[in-house]
């Protein structure tokens, strides 16, 4: 476990981190963090836990992770993370929490997300999302939480979500185009 939260640290990431192959928690949220999530990150596949919210960091969010059999928590929200969300976080089949409200992330929602079958929580307000709703998103058997406010979303809200029923959260305000 690499925990360095919360503190007033600054700079980058540095690239040694991959070298920490059986990472599982990496906690460095609440800094004042700058530059790109380096590469090499990709190499700590043992991880289960990523909390870097709350920074400066940005990249892009296709590009910057890799696949992680083991995640089951990351909040990236609160940086500036752009690019369009990768089909690849529905092969985290762990994942119960996907955070990354509060970033430049644009484009449609990938229906290929429903495949973490697991999420319970998921929050990508403050975005620049486009696009429907994806009907799948009514598979979520788990879901309790679904923030998608602040985005530019369109289309019908899906009636598949009125099967979710541990959902107790489901925020679209702002999303004025939804109708």
């Amino acid at each position: 476990m690499l925990a360095l939260s919360p503190n007033p640290l600054y700079g980058s990431i540095p690239m040694e981190i991959g070298n920490l192959v059986y990472l599982r928690r990496l906690v460095i949220h609440n800094n004042k963090l700058t530059g790109n999530i380096p590469k090499s990150i990709k190499t700590c596949s043992s991880l289960s836990r990523i909390r870097l919210d709350g920074n400066q960091l940005f990249g892009n969010i296709s590009e910057e992770f890799g696949m992680y059999p083991n995640l089951v928590y990351i909040d990236l929200s609160r940086n500036n993370f752009y690019g369009e969300l990768s089909q690849q976080w529905g092969k985290c089949h762990k994942l119960t929490s996907l955070r990354m409200s509060i970033n430049n992330i644009y484009g449609e929602i990938p229906p290929g997300l429903v495949e973490a079958t697991r999420l319970s929580r998921i929050d990508l307000s403050s975005n620049h999302l486009v696009g429907e709703i994806p009907v799948e998103f009514g598979t979520f058997v788990s879901l309790f939480e679904h923030n998608l406010y602040d985005n530019q979303l369109s289309g019908h809200i899906p009636q598949e979500l009125g099967h979710l029923t541990n959902l107790e959260i489901l925020n679209l305000a702002t999303s004025q185009q939804i109708i």
